[in-house]
């Protein structure tokens, strides 16, 4: 009997061998390694023959090529019956695929059942796995499945975004910014925040951006916000356009802009910001409310003012001139160039960046 359990042990673990041997042509395949050409297809095939002998890591793969049509008929359905397979197999990250497909209203002909997601959340969270953490994370943090209960979301959060999880660490900042399930900590906050964005998390980068913007746990910096919600805003991140928008309009770490500003409420605004959107019926966009009110002083010498200067804005007939202590007024468009001319004088161009004071000394010709 002992050698008939060694001889099937020992033909399961060669059984186990090749399995991953034909997981590994299957990865060449699917990657494109090791002198192999991309090839969907021969990847699918080697991926069953590495299935059919048990290989969990191999029905995983084939549930994302059904799921995503990669060398197969996309079939979401086939997608399932592999995850389960992997899953039941003890396959972390099919075990957090599967708690996601339950999450889900209808997938793969599954209905929604939270306490079914929970149950593989926390199975693949507590083998390590970053994915399952963040789920069942989350999970607590909603209260589906689950009590709601912001103290353990935070540990499986914590666990996750120790493992670089980006999404984890985002919504670990979330947490000590606004005291869920610990103390607020604004600090804390912006270091979790920052690695989220970092890693190019448009979440983190807009909630970074915002920490900047007031001034939570670091010092406020008007043009460091608009840098992280411009990286946001750049790959289409709503919140991050609607935010970058707003700087624009008000001249906030940006020379005021509302052309600028307008293309960035629109670009939120098609996306279903409500916000944007009310920003687009506002009278601020038509021409004559787009102008900026520009004043200023023009002097002959040091602090000598000059009367009667002409100050008109280029290529136009838009124009004043300066009063008895040189001080003039006129409202342009930002970005105008205004030409100021006295004669005797050389001409003075001073182009408009924004409606701060101007101050303009002539010289004789």
């Amino acid at each position: 009997m002992r050698l008939v359990e060694y001889k099937i042990k020992d033909i399961e673990s060669k059984m186990l061998q090749t399995a991953e041997k034909m997981f590994e042509q299957g990865e060449d395949y699917f990657l494109g390694r090791n002198g192999k050409s991309k090839d969907y297809a021969k990847a699918v095939e080697w991926y069953n023959k590495s299935a059919d002998q048990g290989n969990a890591d191999a029905m995983i793969r084939l549930a994302e090529c059904y799921e995503e049509g990669y060398g197969v008929d996309k079939s979401e359905r086939k997608g399932v019956e592999y995850e389960k397979k992997a899953a039941a197999l003890g396959n972390a990250k099919a075990q957090f695929w599967l708690g996601n497909t339950y999450t889900n209203e209808s997938y793969g002909g599954e209905t929604r059942n939270y306490a079914e997601a929970v149950k593989w959340y926390r199975k693949s969270a507590e083998q390590g796995y970053a994915g399952g953490q963040y789920g069942l994370g989350n999970m607590y943090f909603v209260g589906t499945g689950v009590t709601k209960d912001y103290a353990e979301a935070l540990k499986w959060y914590r666990k996750a975004a120790e493992q670089d999880y980006v999404f984890a660490q985002n919504q670990l900042g979330y947490m000590y910014n606004n005291g869920k399930g610990v103390s607020k900590d604004y600090a804390e906050a912006v270091k979790w925040y920052r690695k989220s964005a970092e890693q190019g998390d448009t979440r983190g980068q807009n909630n970074l951006g915002y920490m900047y913007q007031y001034g939570y746990g670091v010092p406020q910096d008007y043009a460091e916000a608009v840098k992280w919600y411009r990286k946001a805003a750049e790959q289409g991140q709503a919140i991050g356009q609607f935010n970058l928008a707003c700087m624009y309009e008000n001249g906030y770490g940006v020379t005021k802009n509302l052309t600028e500003a307008k293309k960035w409420y629109e670009k939120a605004a098609a996306q279903g910001d409500e916000d944007a959107q009310k920003k687009l019926k506002e009278n601020i966009w038509n021409k004559e409310s787009s102008l900026v009110k520009v004043s200023g002083v023009v002097y002959e010498k040091k602090d000598e003012p000059m009367i009667g200067a002409i100050i008109r804005e280029k290529n136009t007939n838009n124009g004043v001139v300066s009063d008895f202590d040189g001080n003039f007024s006129i409202s342009v468009p930002l970005g105008a160039e205004l030409e100021i001319k006295y004669v005797g004088y050389k001409d003075v161009t001073v182009k408009v960046i924004d409606d701060n004071p101007i101050k303009v000394y002539m010289k004789r010709r």
